[in-house]
């Protein structure tokens, strides 16, 4: 894997091989006919992955979590189903990409105040598993508004927009 080392001598992948790292499992689960969420406890049932909801406080979104070689995703039930969503993606994004790195992530809301790189590697993982740039991109040019993408993906239209605006501006 391509990889950028940063001042701590830890290695973070770069955004084409995260995008790669997607598209792997996008395209080894087709067959399935599965997006979203059935895609999501598709990869989790496989991997032997446990999914729990948990009432956690407001500012704590989820968690992957490790204990005698069990991993386990928690995600917050006071969460928007959007915003459940992502977070399932983004912790399914933490063990598929960091997992050899440590075994325990926590989760918060963004805060915009700090950038975390693994954090953002999970972002761009998550984005592209509920987003895949190829449909997206085929939505933008069947004339698909903003809105209607984020109902079509049952993401936020705070994710879509993201999306849309980072996708658009890499084709300019």
């Amino acid at each position: 894997m391509a990889e950028q080392t940063i001042s701590d001598g830890v290695d973070f992948m770069t955004k084409e091989v995260i995008v790669e790292q997607a598209q792997i499992i996008l395209e080894k689960y087709k067959p399935f006919g599965v997006a979203g969420m059935s895609l999501l406890d598709k990869i989790c049932d496989e991997y032997n992955i446990i999914v729990e909801q948990h009432m956690f406080h407001n500012s704590f979104n989820g968690m992957l979590w490790t204990k005698n070689r069990q991993y386990y995703i928690l995600i917050n039930c006071n969460l928007c189903p959007s915003r459940w969503l992502f977070t399932y993606a983004h912790e399914v994004g933490h063990w598929w990409l960091h997992r050899h790195i440590r075994g325990n992530f926590f989760c918060g809301p963004p805060n915009g105040q700090t950038y975390n790189p693994v954090e953002h590697e999970a972002n761009i993982f998550a984005a592209e598993l509920l987003l895949p740039r190829e449909q997206i991109l085929q939505c933008l040019d069947s004339g698909l508004t903003v809105k209607k993408i984020a109902r079509i993906y049952r993401v936020s239209e705070e994710a879509a927009t993201y999306r849309v605006k980072e996708l658009q501006s890499r084709s300019v």
